[in-house]
């Protein structure tokens, strides 16, 4: 955990006794804690409170029960219970209403701060003199609850989703073993981020020695594609969390359905099971593309697989990219729990097995 998280509700009881004695004497003979309400933090991550699972959504915001927020967390339709995460990854008061933001209270009626932010003449911060709506040290995230959270109570942030996993390295035109890891100019963008639109935009990269040339590379993909990308592997920062996929095999044609089958376990968590396909939408000598189906994660989405030679020696470019929009904000929620972390070790496996690929001698 990254600051005092909570991790549950807990209630003391006292056991005494008094001796109406000469004089009389009060006894304390014990003290014990009964668990009220306990939470279950993961990577980091908030799972489950009370035994309720937590879906929270890029910004915090816990989208558990189908619950819906204006923009500043007031509930709209029917509320869902209290004293739990709701906003922004505030826990709501369920006597004052308010939200606890670690450093301050937040009201969602009105979508302000119920003190002052301490912080102040900073450039980039609270009075900063280049930025007018900084002069409120009441307002939540300077005006712009769409794009800003503000988990501390203290600083406006952007959501950082789709952190790329540790790279699990690629081979280079030298032979040697360099990182294999997403594009940080545009991995896991939302579009508020700056991502053209879509709610994910990933690429990721390698330079191979292969002496057969891009469309060699491609065409043993296409022969083979379950070859190059079933996986299995653990993910987060701790490493504990499991995932295998297994893609459907037999060779790519145009318009072939590809089968997805994957299984994520997580401590405390009972295993996920998620079977899905893609449509292989575009075929050529150096490329093809998959187009997601409902049912997936990312709908409507593409992912493309494109090899180009290098203008110098026997090298290929080899590049991955994923461009599409969540088909729920559940499936956001799997997606940033996780989801994304499973997602850069899958295509990182695929540009190490397909460098490794082009090392070999061919019949």
């Amino acid at each position: 955990m990254e600051r005092g998280e909570k991790i549950g509700v807990y209630q003391a009881v006292l056991t005494e006794h008094f001796d109406d004695s000469d004089p009389p004497e009060y006894t304390f003979d014990s003290l014990a804690f009964t668990t009220l309400r306990e939470s279950v933090w993961f990577d980091g991550r908030l799972l489950s409170e009370g035994g309720n699972p937590v879906l929270s959504d890029r910004l915090g915001t816990n989208r558990a029960g189908s619950a819906k927020f204006t923009a500043y967390g007031e509930e709209m339709g029917t509320s869902t219970s209290n004293d739990r995460t709701k906003f922004g990854t505030y826990n709501r008061d369920g006597f004052t209403g308010l939200d606890y933001a670690d450093q301050r209270f937040y009201a969602s009626s009105y979508g302000r701060f119920n003190s002052p932010d301490p912080y102040s003449a900073e450039e980039g911060g609270t009075d900063d003199p280049s930025d007018p709506g900084s002069w409120n040290s009441y307002a939540y995230v300077g005006g712009d609850p769409a794009n800003f959270y503000d988990p501390e109570g203290l600083f406006k942030k952007k959501p950082q989703p789709g952190n790329p996993s540790p790279p699990l390295g690629g081979v280079s035109g030298s032979g040697k073993k360099t990182p294999v890891q997403p594009n940080p100019d545009r991995g896991g963008k939302h579009p508020s981020a700056g991502s053209g639109g879509a709610d994910v935009v990933k690429e990721y990269d390698s330079s191979t020695l292969c002496p057969e040339g891009a469309s060699g590379l491609i065409q043993h993909l296409e022969a083979n594609f379950s070859q190059f990308a079933s996986y299995s592997g653990s993910f987060g920062a701790l490493g504990l969390a499991t995932g295998t996929v297994v893609f459907g095999s037999g060779p790519l044609t145009l318009g072939r359905t590809v089968s997805i089958g994957s299984v994520v376990t997580a401590p405390v968590l009972p295993p996920q099971v998620v079977n899905t396909s893609v449509t292989v939408t575009s075929l050529t000598s150096t490329s093809f593309t998959f187009t997601t189906v409902p049912g997936h994660v990312l709908f409507p989405a593409t992912i493309t697989f494109a090899a180009m030679n290098a203008y110098v020696g026997s090298n290929v470019n080899f590049s991955i990219k994923i461009n599409g929009d969540f088909a729920s904000a559940t499936d956001e929620a799997k997606y940033y729990l996780g989801g994304s972390d499973f997602e850069d070790g899958i295509w990182s496996h695929l540009l190490n097995t397909a460098a490794a690929d082009c090392g070999k001698v061919k019949p």
